[in-house]
């Protein structure tokens, strides 16, 4: 079995835009409803992302004041 490694935030940014662009009309309108097909790759990326996500949630503070330099 071979382990993956973690996505960088980049490529984590570009995966959830890769997703959202599924979910739009040719127009470039939002579909009012979307069915995907998600690999199950895709839904590993997702759950490390959440995992991820809330991992990071009790610190959200600290790291807003990080990044925006407050």
């Amino acid at each position: 079995m071979t382990t993956r490694q973690p996505m960088t935030i980049q490529q984590q940014a570009e995966f959830i835009d890769y997703l959202v662009k599924r979910c739009h009309m040719s127009d470039g309108a939002v579909a009012k409803e979307t069915y995907m097909l998600v690999e199950a790759s895709e839904v590993d990326d997702l759950k490390a992302i959440a995992d991820r996500l809330a991992r990071m949630a009790p610190h959200e503070q600290e790291i807003r004041r990080v990044v925006t330099g407050r």
